[in-house]
């Protein structure tokens, strides 16, 4: 699916062409310039940026489910001379994925794009243009693509309601065979199907509940010194001591809970409660906060048996708290210097020791 336009302009002689728009219209992108008072031939390249799939075919992101898409246009904004803005905003539900401009003139040598983007926030877009040295009436238009997660669906590989033929190629191809996954449910028959008859595998994108097996982090060596309670929570080994955010770009900064919070979000974890629990049998774990000098966090996972555990650090696994019990709620455990609750997330773990799906280092 096509999330943003981009363009790329050459001249071949005078002083340059200046961009006049670039957006994503009905999934087509759309690019142009001019030159301005002085002729410069040249050439214009449209280019776009795909998130899966291409025009007419769409494809389930595995392990989260199909993109439902909009492209929209803000009210133009005409003027007489000087500069031209339009904006808009994101819909409540939807995330903003890609930007872009339009702007036209009605007399004088024309208007030329200067400011498209966001206005401040992830939710908001603006475009602005002018004229140049001569009065050139017109009008800007801003604007954007915007995606959601279409509603009930999932990923292949995981159990839940019926997915829509039209969401992805392999889904058709079920649904052809057996109509039960498209008009019931998306049963474990279903997703056995995904590699019967799509020859696609869900080793990668199957969620599964770890068990406290302290054998495995506890070695003495290499697993337990270089792997912390990050590592553990996800259940994921990757020897680095994993940092909350490193993965995404975004390590460091303030050591609270909104923080946090974000950059664990941007590792891939599901910001829940305890009531509302994990879908896709994603695995529950817990984040506190040390507010003391040096301000730390810290992370527990919630096992198959429904017992809390953790790996303080480099040292040893362990499924009890700072006073000895075994801990049933990460709420009321003894928790140490780590007095601020940070709330729950949910993760794609694996019964495996160490085989977590998360993307951290």
């Amino acid at each position: 699916m096509p999330l943003a336009p981009g363009t790329q302009q050459t001249n071949t002689s005078g002083p340059g062409q200046l961009l006049t728009s670039v957006f994503m219209n009905n999934s087509c992108g759309t690019a142009a310039s001019k030159d301005h008072i002085v002729s410069s031939p040249g050439t214009i390249t449209d280019s776009l940026t795909m998130l899966y799939g291409t025009f007419g075919y769409a494809t389930i992101i595995e392990g989260f489910g199909a993109l439902d898409f909009q492209y929209l246009s803000g009210t133009p904004s005409t003027v007489s001379t000087g500069v031209g803005t339009s904006s808009g905003t994101v819909s409540g539900g939807w995330a903003l994925a890609g930007y872009g401009g339009d702007s036209t003139y009605t007399s004088g040598p024309g208007r030329m794009l200067f400011r498209v983007g966001a206005n401040g926030d992830a939710r908001s877009v603006i475009v602005q243009s002018k004229d140049h040295l001569y009065v050139s009436a017109g009008s800007t238009t801003a604007w954007w693509t915007q995606v959601r997660r279409t509603p009930g669906s999932h990923g292949l590989c995981n159990q839940g309601g019926v997915l829509s033929a039209g969401m992805d190629s392999c889904v058709a191809s079920i649904c052809t065979s057996d109509s039960y996954c498209c008009n019931t449910s998306w049963d474990a028959q279903c997703v056995g199907e995904v590699s019967s008859i799509c020859g696609r595998s869900c080793a990668n994108y199957t969620c599964g509940y770890s068990s406290y097996s302290p054998t495995f982090w506890n070695d003495g060596g290499t697993v337990q010194l270089h792997n912390n309670c990050y590592n553990y929570g996800k259940n994921r080994r990757t020897d680095t001591f994993a940092q909350v955010g490193r993965a995404s770009g975004e390590e460091g900064g303030t050591v609270d809970v909104a923080t946090v919070t974000k950059h664990a979000v941007n590792d891939g974890l599901i910001s829940t409660t305890l009531v509302q629990g994990c879908p896709e049998a994603r695995e529950l774990i817990a984040m506190v906060i040390k507010p003391t000098s040096p301000p730390d966090w810290h992370w527990y996972r919630r096992d198959v048996n429904n017992y809390w555990t953790h790996k303080p650090g480099s040292s040893p696994a362990t499924n009890l708290d700072n006073s000895g019990h075994q801990i049933t709620s990460p709420e009321t455990a003894d928790r140490g210097a780590y007095t601020v609750w940070g709330g729950y997330f949910c993760s794609c773990s694996s019964a495996t020791q160490g085989a977590g799906h998360a993307v951290i280092n």
